[in-house]
């Protein structure tokens, strides 16, 4: 297990981003700061140290690799674009875990078995039909602890756990953040912006 600073630098240093970004796929980077806050909660909780892990739409990785790092026994990412798994496959080769991972190339939605923690940056839904509801949905099928990240708006922080309770779960938790955006596309207009997340926990009724 490595601390929160040696967790943040070994990422700031080894870890590759999408280099290509496409919009269809709504793919946005997970800041260091941001996955390194989320895993420490979840570490601190008990739902990082000898767990198995998925990592739904996990792009290049940052999250399932981070929880592998900070002791997960095993992490399995699910990645549809292909461009991103080239990524996470050269990123788990650089963080040399390639013992405890396993790569799943297709949808979210069809992924199938149990996890005892599942860790997500979802698609918000704002570029194409599906949006994180349905991944939400799913992860809370297949794992005991979600560790996910929403838009942050008002909106959503009453609409989300009301979400969550309709469906059987529980709501646990969840903080604000702020996550720096960088100009990835044509119509963003400043270098980076500043955007409101939710970081939310929820879980099974056990």
């Amino acid at each position: 297990m490595v601390s929160r600073k040696q967790l943040s630098i070994a990422l700031s240093q080894n870890y590759e981003d999408f280099q290509s970004p496409k919009i269809d796929y709504e793919q946005y980077g997970t800041s260091v700061d941001i996955t390194s806050g989320l895993l420490f909660r979840a570490f601190n909780l008990g739902d990082i140290e000898g767990c198995n892990v998925v990592d739904l739409c996990s792009g290049p990785g940052i999250l399932g690799i981070g929880a592998v790092l900070m002791g997960a026994e095993s992490c399995t990412f699910v990645e549809v674009e292909k461009g991103a798994v080239e990524i996470l496959r050269g990123n788990i080769a650089r963080f040399d875990v390639g013992e405890k991972c396993t790569i799943v190339e297709g949808d979210a939605l069809n992924v199938e078995g149990h996890f005892e923690t599942c860790v997500m940056n979802p698609p918000f839904g704002i570029q194409q039909g599906r949006g994180d509801m349905v991944f939400l949905r799913k992860a809370l099928e297949i794992a005991d602890v979600v560790y996910s990240i929403h838009d942050g708006s008002e909106k959503n922080k009453e609409y989300i756990p009301g979400f969550i309770k309709k469906l059987g779960y529980q709501p646990l938790e969840y903080y604000i953040e702020s996550l720096a955006l960088k100009r990835s596309y044509t119509f963003h207009k400043k270098a980076v912006k500043q955007h409101s997340v939710m970081i939310l926990r929820s879980m099974k009724n056990i």
